[in-house]
């Protein structure tokens, strides 16, 4: 979890422990986005703050059922357009006594397809009995990434499939941040978008890609490092194999846990 999201934690718990004796009990509800604007098709996750005010330990779940208090959330499009659940929330029930704080974080596009571009409002609920307690809204950006360099490849296995690899970069807070992004011609499935990790456009990423399924991107994070971060294209999807630090010459730099955040690929129906 990121630095940001822990500070915002020890705010949070601040604010509302300053302002709780000036109000009625209640569940507060806040939220926090890893990251104002995302790439088209990754992942948005996004964290969940409960205050429990009230007097009596509230369960926080997914439905109704059995005295559980019911997630959910409203996700606006620009265009005034809510976004359909694609998919049933699962979330196993979280009891919160009087006076807890709790947080968790929520992947967002596991439950809507939050893929067009443009400006997006997003708002958690929860559902005690008859009374709904709402979160302020959240503003989110889907933007396309701007492109460094591509490649097309035949889907190991078919004859006519293709798959398109795209190197983006795009600012996020102080620094910039190189994605790979992968597309199927011409169903325009995609398979996913990976962050790469911080680029600094001294010298042109290089992205390799061969019949057999093998990707590789080495791109330049730092004066004096270089990333080179392997995938595996097959037939079901794309999949994250190594990553490493180097120096321009190819020697190792350091080695390094990958931070990559990623998304399964969509599966044809």
């Amino acid at each position: 979890m990121t630095s940001r999201f822990i500070r915002f934690g020890w705010y949070l718990i601040f604010m509302l422990t300053m302002g709780a004796g000036h109000v009625h009990a209640e569940l507060r509800v806040m939220t926090d986005l890893e990251h104002s604007t995302c790439l088209q098709y990754e992942p948005v996750n996004i964290m969940v703050f409960l205050l429990n005010e009230t007097h009596k330990t509230i369960m926080v779940g997914a439905s109704t059922n059995n005295g559980v208090a019911e997630l959910s959330f409203v996700v606006e499009h620009q265009t005034d357009e809510w976004l359909k659940k694609k998919a049933r929330i699962r979330l196993r029930p979280i009891p919160i006594k009087p006076g807890e704080e709790r947080s968790f974080v929520i992947a967002l596009t596991d439950w809507y397809e939050i893929e067009r571009e443009g400006e997006y409002r997003i708002q958690a609920k929860i559902k005690v009995g008859k009374k709904l307690y709402a979160s302020p809204m959240a503003q989110l950006t889907v933007v396309p990434g701007i492109e460094l360099t591509k490649s097309s490849k035949l889907v190991p296995g078919s004859d006519d499939a293709l798959r398109s690899y795209r190197v983006l970069y795009w600012k996020r807070g102080l620094y910039e941040f190189a994605f790979l992004r992968v597309d199927e011609i011409p169903s325009r499935l995609n398979y996913g978008v990976f962050e790469l990790g911080k680029i600094v456009r001294f010298s042109a990423p290089v992205l390799e890609t061969t019949l057999e399924g093998d990707v590789t991107v080495r791109h330049q994070s730092a004066p004096d490092c270089f990333i080179r971060t392997q995938f595996k294209s097959e037939a079901e999807g794309v999949r994250f194999v190594d990553q490493t630090y180097e120096r321009e010459d190819g020697s190792p730099y350091r080695t390094s846990q990958s931070r990559l955040r990623m998304k399964l690929p969509k599966q044809k129906k």
